[in-house]
């Protein structure tokens, strides 16, 4: 907030607080009172973000999180973010999930694995990769980005998470 009021023209400031914005109302659920008053807020940060930095995919990402959970509705606005910006690496994540949700498996993969590409260091990135090999039956390779993770991240809850989501389904595969 603080940051758009002192550069109103910043369209990067723009963009986190649309983020910002879609995360608080996604976190307030369908049923607060709250939530369409933080839909508007967020919809307006989108709108400005969108005007000063068309280019950018992080306000498609944050208006996949307004309608979080429903992939068909969700699928087309993180493409069109990926279209738009296709070197942005949590967009590549979210639509790896997006992916997954539709069963389009091996379009699951190719996302995980550029979004890992793109944002090495982020271990939620890691985990959706992870995530998208087990569910298209690449065991071996799971187990090897795990691994990877581990030692990179031997502490990381996300990645713990992402170890226990394959043995509770799988294993010993």
């Amino acid at each position: 907030e603080r940051v758009t009021k002192l550069a109103p023209a910043f369209g990067p400031g723009w963009d986190y607080l649309a983020l910002s914005r879609s995360w608080i109302a996604e976190d307030l659920g369908q049923t607060s009172p709250a939530r369409s008053a933080a839909v508007r807020s967020a919809r307006k940060a989108i709108a400005m973000a969108r005007k000063l930095n068309p280019k950018s995919a992080m306000t498609y990402d944050a208006e996949f999180h307004l309608i979080n959970g429903d992939s068909f509705r969700g699928l087309p606005i993180l493409e069109q973010g990926a279209k738009l910006d296709p070197d942005d690496g949590r967009i590549q994540m979210h639509l790896s999930d997006a992916y997954q949700s539709v069963g389009r498996m091996s379009d699951s993969v190719q996302a995980g694995q550029r979004g890992v590409e793109l944002e090495p260091d982020a271990p939620y990135t890691q985990q959706q990769y992870i995530f998208a090999l087990v569910y298209s039956g690449q065991f071996s390779k799971a187990k090897a980005e795990i691994a990877k993770a581990r030692a990179k991240w031997p502490n990381d809850f996300v990645i713990d998470f992402a170890d226990f989501d394959f043995q509770s389904r799988y294993g010993d595969q």
